[in-house]
Formats: C-alpha cells, structure tokens, sequence
C-alpha cells in the first residue's frame, strides 16, 4: 500500500479526513453552545427539598449531541443528604 503513488488512494484518504475535521469542527460547536447555556449555573448548587417532584425524562430537551443532560448524577453522599431532608420534611 503506497498513498503517493495511487490517487485514488490519497483521494479518499484526503475525503476520509475531511469528513473527520468536519465532525471534528461540529462537535467542537455544539460544546461551546452547550458551555455558553450552563456557564451561568457553574455556582454552588443546592436543592430545596420542599419543592422536589418528579419529572418525566422525555420533558427534558437537549441542546444539542454534547449536552450532558441525562447523564449527570448526584454523587452519594449529596444524594443521601437530599434523602434523608426529604424523609424528615415527610415525617415531621
């Protein structure tokens, strides 16, 4: 297999990266719209227990292919102190 000595082959190995650069390019701009829409939620977050209720996944829209949504998680600690200030708001 030599690329310099076959045009066919240095042409779809010029198309092949190409293709890689424009979805390169792409997924790079998708991340910078989803940065741009929660750069302004990187604070400090907490949750107000009294106000927790359940939502179906399918009213959660994404931005674009990168946005994390969906994926995110509560570590287990966060979530179990969210648990048990939610038990207490119930019992008491």
């Amino acid at each position: 297999f030599n690329l310099y000595n076959d045009p066919k082959n240095f042409s779809a190995l010029f198309n092949y990266l190409l293709i890689d650069v424009n979805d390169r390019k792409s997924k790079v701009n998708n991340l910078r719209e989803v940065i741009n829409k929660y750069k302004k939620f990187d604070k400090n977050t907490f949750a107000c227990t009294q106000n927790v209720v359940t939502i179906s996944k399918l009213r959660i829209l994404k931005i674009n292919a990168e946005d994390p949504s969906g994926r995110m998680k509560l570590d287990f600690d966060s979530m179990k102190l969210v648990d048990n200030e939610i038990k207490n708001k119930l019992i008491n």
